[in-house]
């Protein structure tokens, strides 16, 4: 039992479908114990081990099932949303503004940025998270210009400032909502003292905030129009949709099951394929059948209480 498990697990080395160090890391033990339990000489416990590296093969083993079967996400589509993020970004860029990009969560605007991101090579993408602190942002922005982060606040906005002067570089902020009033105030400095454009993207709540207290107020008076996204349009989800499964399924069924919520209907999609599957449904030949796995995905999912 012992010796099959050395010899699978060293044929996949071999193979380079893992490394030991990735190994050594999932299941909790280090690089050096698991090279000596492959040459047989481990003094641990080898039993424990075994089980986990056992765990280990197996959970990758359910991995490439589940990949293999189905899609893990939608290829890239130019929805409504994104052209309204990428033009709306284009005059603020052109034009060296700040602006805020509101949306409900799950409709894109990460996605938005990151294709922006990899079209424009020289902006800069920072993602924020609750709990950052006003350093902890500079610090990462420093990061994303290859300057070395500094003690100080203060030296670190000087440092980005001189770099980043006259460059006429794109910053954007993905869920903005979480900096700091600090962070927020020294973003509206950077793109007054530099001329580049600023887009701090997040929820309504963002929206929400700096509009209803008074010490954002000199923060919102600088930001230009606002880009707003709304939920996915039949357009949109006809186009997703097509991407991951070819079925009969009508355009205007997924999009009342997701409520044109795209990170719903990835879900919604993966599901009842799965469950189509297992079924032995074909979501070719029997549309019908499908539809009402999908409406079992949905009542299951709990976003939407009525059924369609």
């Amino acid at each position: 039992m012992a010796n099959d498990l050395r010899k699978t697990v060293k044929d996949q080395l071999t193979a380079k479908v893992f490394t030991q160090s990735e190994l050594a890391k999932s299941i909790g033990m280090s690089v050096g114990a698991v090279s000596s339990w492959l040459k047989g000489t481990y003094m641990g416990r080898n039993d424990t081990l075994e089980a986990l590296v056992a765990e280990f093969l197996n959970r990758r083993t359910a991995t490439h099932r589940e990949i293999s079967m189905l899609k893990r996400d939608f290829d890239f589509v130019p929805t409504e949303n994104y052209e309204l993020a990428s033009d709306g970004i284009d005059v603020a860029e052109a034009r060296g503004e700040f602006r805020l990009m509101i949306g409900i969560s799950g409709i894109g605007k990460t996605m938005a940025l990151n294709r922006i991101h990899e079209d424009k090579r020289t902006s800069v993408l920072i993602r924020a998270y609750r709990g950052i602190t006003t350093r902890g942002y500079m610090t990462r922005f420093c990061k994303e210009l290859g300057l070395e982060p500094r003690y100080s606040f203060g030296r670190m906005f000087e440092e980005i400032v001189s770099e980043m002067k006259g460059t006429g570089r794109l910053v954007m902020v993905d869920e903005a909502e979480h900096l700091p009033i600090e962070a927020m105030d020294a973003m509206r400095t950077f793109s007054d003292f530099t001329g580049c454009s600023v887009i701090l993207c997040g929820l309504p709540m963002l929206l929400n905030m700096l509009r209803s207290s008074t010490k954002y107020t000199y923060i919102y008076n600088r930001t230009s129009l606002n880009i707003s996204l709304e939920t996915l349009r039949e357009a949109d989800v006809e186009r997703m949709v097509a991407t991951m499964v070819d079925s009969p399924v009508e355009a205007s069924f997924w999009l009342k099951a997701c409520r044109g919520i795209g990170r719903d209907l990835k879900m919604i999609v993966q599901e009842s394929l799965r469950l189509a599957d297992k079924k032995q449904i074909d979501v070719q030949a029997e549309p019908e059948r499908f539809k009402t796995v999908i409406n079992g995905v949905v009542n299951l999912l709990g976003r939407n209480p009525q059924a369609i």
